[in-house]
């Protein structure tokens, strides 16, 4: 009965479905916290779950699990609490930091239908995705965007590092953390999403901190936006329904309500970009100034003397 009016969405055999199925979520931050919300009230019987942090004061803003009673708790029982007082038939499996041992993630994915990626470190992210290729499990993710955007990876597509040239191509995940590595590989990321919105801006100070690895920004209207984006196919796979979102990326640009696909490749265009980020993200921090970042200029900006 509880998920009785979720009928004309999903049919018997397909509630049975979501029932056997298994999701596992990588990090229960803003958004793993949202995703983790969204497969509950829909039904998902088997949840995998990972984390090491405990909430904070500033997580009261993004973190749909934290209030003034969870301040201080670890996320992870957090987590695990809130899927049991959802359903209480839920089975429910939690790591902390031991998850990217080789051992447990084998046995992970061996049991994962698809997996969400709700992890900031570089390293761990190119681990999940160069281990889920292996054992052929797909992989819902969302580029770090001032839009909502969805993109999955299925075993057979090409990863981020590989469509965007990421230094960490053939290099070991354990030294993907290194500042030099992270930023390019953000700087990079960036540039493909400037490529495509336009029109999006940044404020320029926080740009500036998040380039240069200082910060993580967060709205939680995008999150959680994002996040549905990301159940909605996520289920799509484990139901077996047609699917139309790929490794490339689907983004809903906010300033204009339309919709938008990435290029296969990262571009000349992306390229000027990132050139221009990188230089931006250089300048000494007295320099960049207050106001608004947007793609018209990023030449400017980067050289002010052009």
């Amino acid at each position: 009965m509880s998920f009785a009016r979720s009928r004309g969405f999903v049919g018997a055999d397909e509630r049975q479905r979501l029932e056997e199925s298994c999701v596992f979520i990588a990090g229960l931050g803003a958004l793993g916290q949202n995703l983790l919300q969204n497969f509950a009230r829909s039904g998902v019987g088997n949840f995998i779950i990972t984390d090491v942090d405990a909430f904070s004061p500033e997580n009261l803003t993004s973190h749909v699990l934290c209030t003034s009673a969870t301040l201080g708790r670890k996320k992870i029982e957090v987590a695990r609490d809130f899927l049991f007082s959802v359903n209480r038939n839920v089975h429910v499996q939690t790591y902390e930091a031991d998850w990217s041992e080789a051992p447990n993630l084998t046995s992970i994915l061996k049991q994962s239908d698809v997996v969400l990626l709700g992890i900031d470190s570089l390293a761990h992210g190119m681990l999940l995705y160069r281990t889920a290729r292996k054992e052929r499990v797909p992989i819902v993710d969302f580029y770090f965007a001032p839009a909502p955007n969805v993109f999955v990876t299925r075993p057979s597509d090409p990863s981020p590092e590989e469509r965007l040239h990421y230094p960490s191509m053939g290099l070991d995940w354990s030294v993907l953390d290194q500042p030099e590595i992270a930023q390019d590989c953000l700087l990079r990321l960036i540039a493909y999403v400037l490529s495509i919105l336009t029109n999006i801006r940044f404020e320029r100070r926080a740009l500036y901190k998040f380039l240069n690895l200082e910060i993580v920004p967060a709205w939680y209207p995008l999150v959680s936006a994002a996040a549905s984006l990301m159940s909605e196919q996520a289920i799509s796979l484990i139901l077996n329904r047609p699917n139309v979102t790929d490794y490339r990326g689907f983004f809903l640009d906010m300033t204009d309500f339309t919709t938008k696909r990435g290029p296969a490749e990262f571009s000349s265009y992306a390229q000027v970009i990132y050139e221009n980020l990188k230089a931006f993200a250089k300048r000494p921090a007295e320099e960049v100034g207050e106001g608004w970042f947007s793609i018209e200029n990023i030449q400017r900006s980067a050289h002010p003397a052009a």
